[in-house]
């Protein structure tokens, strides 16, 4: 007999198969993370996977994780659940939607993604242990970090070329050696500016990282 639990278990993986990715078919600790963010998110499922196995994986390397851009707190919630709890992990965000754009590379314009809360987002995070959330701009935000610290994994999910660029300047010369720097929006067509700032940085400071295609509208750098 199936009670019901596994039954809305068994509806909610069928769900998750059909975005056409069915790599996380037999991950049913995924599936179940996957779940209880599900309405706190707008980054797809397989954009998802990567971040749970990445966070996972960084877990083995030194230092701290960041997450600029938080929305309603899913995709960070889901990082929070992956992450060693000893680690900090530091989350930033405007919380009044997206900041200043530029109108020669952005499409998204200034307040878009406002329909979130410092409040909503702390309710989501009360039983998470080492979790510091701080609202405001980054990098200026970014005090809240001590200068010392070194991370083994950063995402990023700005929207915008200069956010993005500087979000990435600050935390590059920072991150661990293997540590890995995850980007949304790579590659997709509303958010151009992402792209090109990656590309950008790596052209002014000759870094030697290439970024790799992690799925459809992500990338990550490897610190080498």
């Amino acid at each position: 007999m199936v009670n019901k639990t596994d039954s809305q278990f068994r509806i909610r993986t069928h769900t998750l198969l059909t975005e056409g990715n069915p790599i996380w078919q037999d991950d049913k600790k995924f599936i179940m993370a996957f779940n209880a963010i599900e309405e706190k998110t707008i980054v797809s499922p397989h954009r998802c996977y990567t971040l749970y196995q990445i966070a996972q994986h960084a877990n083995a390397i030194n230092g701290s994780f960041a997450q600029v851009g938080i929305y309603k707190g899913g995709s960070a919630k889901l990082i929070s659940a992956s992450k060693n709890p000893k680690k900090s992990f530091y989350l930033f965000d405007t919380f009044e939607g997206l900041p200043k754009h530029d109108s020669k590379i952005d499409i998204y314009t200034e307040g878009k993604f406002a329909d979130t809360s410092l409040e909503e987002v702390k309710e989501l995070f009360k039983n998470d242990y080492n979790v510091q959330i701080h609202k405001g701009l980054f990098p200026t935000t970014g005090v809240n970090i001590p200068k010392d610290e070194k991370f083994a994994f950063v995402y990023l999910d700005v929207d915008l070329y200069k956010s993005n660029l500087e979000a990435l300047e600050f935390f590059y010369s920072r991150m661990s050696t293997g540590g890995v720097i995850v980007f949304d929006d790579y590659g997709f067509n509303n958010c151009p500016g992402i792209e090109k700032s990656v590309y950008h940085f790596l052209q002014k400071s000759k870094a030697n990282e290439k970024p790799i295609i992690t799925t459809k509208f992500q990338a990550m750098l490897i610190k080498a």
